[in-house]
Formats: C-alpha cells, structure tokens, sequence
C-alpha cells in the first residue's frame, strides 16, 4: 500500500510540473509597448504579455538579449509591427527557429516613406501605430491572428469589439483636437507622426536627415520649412537627444516639447500629442 501511494504521490507531483511548465509558457511577447496596448485589449489577464523593447531604447537600432530570445522562444505567439529591423532579423528568426507564431501587424496595410525636409523620401514609415486609424487595423489583424489560434473564445471577441469602439472614438477625439491646432505644420526630430499627419491632414517636418544627425546646412532648411508653413511647435522623442531640436526651437521662438511614442497606453499618447499641438 505503501509502494501505491508513493506512486500515486510521484504522477501527481509530476502532473503538477506539468501544469506549471504549461502555465509558465502561456505568454505572448509583443516588440514595442503600444503593441501591448492591441494584444491586452483582445487577450485581457489570459496571457502574460512581455515587451521587448525596454523604456529609453529605439526599437530602430535594438537587439534582443539571449534572455529575451527565451523569452520568444517559449511564448505562445509573438507580435510585432514587421517593419523594425530587429523584428525583421532576430524576432521573426527565433520564432521561426522555436516554430512560434510571428504576426506581422503591418502585413497588407498601405505604407508611406519618411520624409525629411523639403519632402525627401526615404525608406519605409514603421510608425504606424502613431495614428488612430492605423492602429484600428493593426487591433483588427491581432484580433484575426489571435482568433486563428484560439477561436473558441467569446471573450476576445467581446474584448475586440470593445477595443474597436475606443479606437473609433479615439480617432474622432484626435480630428476634433487637430482641427483646433494654429498651425497645420510641426517639427520633429524623427519623423515618427507621417501617418497621423497624412489622414488628418498635417505636415511633418523632420529634424533628422535621411535618419542621420542633421548638418548645419540641413538645420537651416528644416527651420525655412517651418517658417513657410508657419509651423510653431518642435518636438523630439525620449530615445533621441533633446539639444539638436534646441537649434531649431530657438531659430522659431519656442521651447521643445518631448514625445513618448512607445508609451504602453497608445491611446493616451496619442491624445496627448494631438492636444500639444492644439494648444
């Protein structure tokens, strides 16, 4: 009797790592914040949702730590914009590797190039998730994607459907609050706004040159650009230096404004952009 019950006691113990093993791999893992924002709106408490890119760091030069790569490796699904180089390369080759899901949220979505002073394009435009309406359908192609896997979910039906109707309002509020602003036109070290400024009807004016340190000469373009529009806010974000934009702001009369795009509540940053440029 004895024997049985120490049987009995090793399957259940073993049952139990089991159980563990399985709760501690019920994660999601996203590249950047505001992707937090989509995937917590469709998915709720189910999942653990981890962030890749740390507060501070630029997704456009990151790379992932082996600890971070575990951390894809044994996730559920992994979700990114599919248009940083870090996602490109390493996310999307160690999902693969570990056969992990890899949802591209850009994937069939229409693209712009940066754009730099004096209309210059180059490049493709990651930042889509800088715009009410983009967001909408990077929250619609998560919610395909995580349904796909788990379709017997009602709830994240129900979560989705709510997601939808605050990214609705979000892009009414953001139209009212624009229509408001003194000017149309605004500077910005990177140019990470394009797609807000094309649907709302904007111009964006990048300190940057060709994502590279701006020269004298370049500096002196972007500020007869602002002028011309008239453009009288200057922002820059936290993961690039404040005293480039200074030049500019100092040239237009005006202090600069820091944004942080990767804020996990995208909602809210992109109120608050919208009601600094209004104001």
């Amino acid at each position: 009797m004895r024997k049985l019950l120490m049987i009995l006691l090793t399957l259940v113990v073993g049952v139990g790592c089991t159980i563990q093993s399985a709760s501690d791999d019920r994660r999601i893992v996203v590249s950047i914040n505001p992707l937090r924002y989509i995937v917590e709106g469709i998915v709720g408490d189910d999942f653990e949702v981890v962030t890749l890119v740390p507060p501070g760091a630029s997704p456009e030069t990151y790379e992932l730590t082996p600890a971070q790569m575990e951390q894809v490796e044994h996730s559920q699904m992994v979700v990114g914009v599919g248009l940083m180089g870090f996602e490109q390369t390493t996310v999307n080759r160690v999902a693969s590797a570990a056969d992990v899901r890899y949802v591209s949220l850009s994937e069939g979505l229409a693209m712009q190039s940066h754009h730099c002073a004096h209309g210059h394009a180059y490049g493709v435009n990651p930042h889509l998730w800088t715009s009410p309406r983009k967001l909408r359908e990077m929250a619609a192609a998560a919610y395909r994607a995580i349904s796909e896997v788990w379709p017997d979910s009602v709830q994240y039906k129900t979560n989705y459907e709510a997601l939808n109707i605050r990214l609705d309002s979000l892009d009414v509020r953001v139209a009212r609050r624009l229509a408001e602003a003194p000017s149309r036109a605004f500077v910005i070290y990177h140019p990470t706004f394009g797609y807000l400024a094309e649907e709302y009807g904007l111009v964006e004016i990048a300190v940057e040159n060709h994502g590279k340190e701006p020269s004298a000469d370049h500096l002196r373009r972007v500020v007869d650009e602002a002028r011309e529009h008239g453009a009288c806010k200057v922002f820059y974000q936290r993961e690039f230096p404040r005293s480039v934009v200074e030049t500019v702001a100092r040239e237009l009369g005006v202090e600069p404004i820091e944004v942080d795009i990767l804020e996990s509540d995208v909602e809210a940053m992109i109120l608050n952009f919208a009601d600094k440029l209004a104001r």
